[in-house]
């Protein structure tokens, strides 16, 4: 009985039973054999066990024999048979099978005692993701995406006067064994700013007298934050800033102020540390080492239960700084004032978690020329491909003058692209739609977005060309909703899912004129001018946000065993619930599909 228990135990969701309940269901279980062909249930019998399958796999069929799910190792069914008193579908064991058979009423009894338990097998898809969401935040309680600021103990804030001496303001540093001061304006009656103990520094760099006003070397304004909002967002705004203080305000009153080393107390990532790492590097070799913790900062946050689009965020931080300061040790600094380093692909959409291929441009000032950068722009590649990031196989790199070119020359290649459009050109036109500028004059990249979007919002059939290759892929659906594989039993996320999503918010964006490159942000904007359906826009956010996750899943598999990222996962390698929620999923990249194509009349055109 004890190892019934803990193997019940380990399965979803006779997790959710108290102690008396499994002893029980345990009490009332036997172990049932069936050979490959052996029927569990069919038809014309009357319901009397709930199935766990500890070995083997079990196939359901309908009346037309036809498969309609499969069930593996740890798998269980059917609730509803036994709920209805009518076996609906005939289970057959696939191949040798072993399984725990639960007597009825046990069933029952756990079903009448577990709001959870008959909550998981009797509700939707939706609950069920919910309560996997609820079951992964309890393993990270006092995590920083469910903290608040208002959970961790603040520093006091020490206020000082403006006209406050230097030697005054250090006094107190030391007399309240504080980090930061609190420094209010003279001249002004709301602007507040900070001196830390790295402002020291100014005082001997810069020979600033000790009886010199604190103001003088203060930094105007203070960075603050709100004491409702969460750690989270005190960390990206760190993160992004290089700072290590912030000082926390509570209706417009400042209450204190908050240090990097109580954010980091939440986690152990370090990801702020990898950021100043990043900012104070020197060499290419320096960065090596910092880049190669990426994958660790990515691991730890995926297993602690991070929703992907909070962990993109962070991530997409540490990667802009990476790209900036290659940037900065490669290129002299007259040549980045007259350009812009841009970046395409799932970097410009801010949604890169791991190095994967690089993909960026650089549009120069048309005083440059890039025969005497080419020895620049590959030694800015091949820095790249050293920390990590390999080469695009379609050559987007600004080591190809392709894409290393003066602003003209790029509006030259964009009206191109407009008016002849073939493959290729549609191809680099949705490919440019997600460009992000990581450094230099950003005001170039928008001049030449503008472009597209004054020649191509207002065309509809331009646009309906351009969102042709949504449908390039079918979606991994078979009838009633099966999950159709490959003859490995694989799936690719990325074509079944994952670009649907992607490309057809993108054509929604360009149509609309929304700026935003990520696709979350631009499911959202659009919603907001009433074009999805807002129920099915949260569907569409939590699908994309689900296939991300398995492609992360299914990538932190294989680099651990010694592979490289993927877009392809297992679906033998997932349970009953994971499967259902890919092929809810896959729902609905459906029927974004199908809006896509009555949106621009597609079904005119392919």
């Amino acid at each position: 009985m004890k190892e019934l228990k803990e193997f019940l135990h380990q399965v979803h969701p006779f997790d959710f039973l108290d102690e008396k309940t499994l002893n029980l269901i345990a009490a009332h279980t036997d172990i049932g054999y069936y050979k490959e062909g052996a029927t569990l249930m069919n038809y014309s019998d009357s319901p009397q066990t709930f199935y766990v399958i500890l070995k083997g796999i079990v196939k359901e069929i309908n009346s037309d024999e036809e498969i309609v799910d499969i069930y593996y190792e740890k798998d269980c069914f059917d609730a509803k048979a036994l709920l209805s008193q009518k076996v609906h579908n005939r289970f057959v064991a696939d191949q040798e099978t072993i399984v725990y058979e639960i007597g009825k009423e046990a069933f029952l009894e756990a079903i009448n005692t577990s709001k959870e338990f008959k909550n998981y097998l009797l509700l939707g898809i939706s609950h069920k993701l919910e309560k996997i969401k609820e079951q992964n935040q309890t393993k990270i309680i006092g995590e920083f995406l469910s903290a608040k600021i208002s959970d961790t103990i603040l520093n006091p804030p020490h206020l000082l006067p403006g006209d406050t001496t230097i030697y005054e303001a250090i006094k107190t540093l030391e007399n309240t064994n504080s980090q930061i001061l609190i420094i209010k304006k003279s001249d002004a009656n709301y602007l507040y700013g900070v001196f830390t103990d790295k402002d020291l520094r100014k005082v001997i760099l810069i020979g600033v007298a000790k009886d010199e006003h604190i103001e003088k070397i203060a930094n105007f304004p203070a960075i603050t934050i709100e004491y409702d909002d969460f750690l989270f967002n005190a960390l990206l705004k760190m993160t992004n800033l290089g700072i290590k203080h912030l000082v926390v305000t509570q209706e417009e009153n400042i209450i204190g102020t908050l240090e990097i080393t109580e954010i980091l107390s939440y986690f152990s990532n370090q990801t702020y540390l990898l950021a100043k790492n990043i900012e104070n590097a020197q060499t290419i070799q320096e960065l090596q080492k910092v880049s190669q913790r990426f994958f660790d900062v990515v691991k730890i946050l995926y297993h602690k239960g991070i929703k992907i689009r909070h962990l993109a965020k962070l991530l997409d931080e540490l990667h802009k700084k990476l790209y900036k300061k290659v940037f900065a040790l490669t290129f002299d600094e007259e040549t980045r004032k007259l350009s812009t380093l841009v970046v395409l692909g799932s970097e410009g959409r801010g949604e890169q978690l791991l190095r994967t291929d690089q993909d960026n441009a650089l549009i120069l000032d048309d005083s440059l020329e890039y025969a005497k950068l080419q020895e620049t722009t590959t030694n800015f590649t091949n820095a790249l491909i050293a920390l990590g990031y390999p080469k695009c196989p379609g050559n987007i790199m600004l080591s190809n003058p392709y894409w290393c070119k003066s602003e003209t020359a790029f509006k030259e290649s964009i009206l191109d692209w407009i008016e002849n459009p073939n493959e290729k050109h549609l191809m680099y036109l949705s490919i440019f739609l997600d460009t992000k500028a990581i450094d230099g004059d950003e005001k170039r990249l928008r001049s030449l977005k503008n472009i597209l979007y004054d020649r191509v919002s207002d065309n509809i059939s331009y646009l309906a060309n351009l969102a042709k290759p949504i449908f390039s892929f079918d979606t991994p659906l078979g009838l009633f909703n099966t999950l159709r594989t490959d003859k490995s039993n694989r799936i690719d996320l990325k074509k079944g899912g994952i670009f649907p999503i992607v490309h057809g918010s993108r054509i929604l964006a360009l149509q609309y004129r929304i700026e935003e490159t990520n696709t979350v942000k631009r499911i959202k904007e659009i919603n907001k001018l009433n074009i999805l359906d807002t129920e099915f826009a949260k569907d569409l956010v939590e699908a994309y946000d689900t296939l991300q996750s398995f492609r992360l899943k299914a990538s932190l598999e294989s680099i651990e065993k010694g592979g490289a990222a993927t877009n392809e996962i297992q679906i033998d390698s997932l349970s009953k619930i994971e499967r259902d929620l890919l092929k809810d999923s896959f729902k609905i990249v459906d029927k974004f599909k199908s809006f896509i194509k009555y949106h621009y009349r597609l079904d005119m055109v392919i």
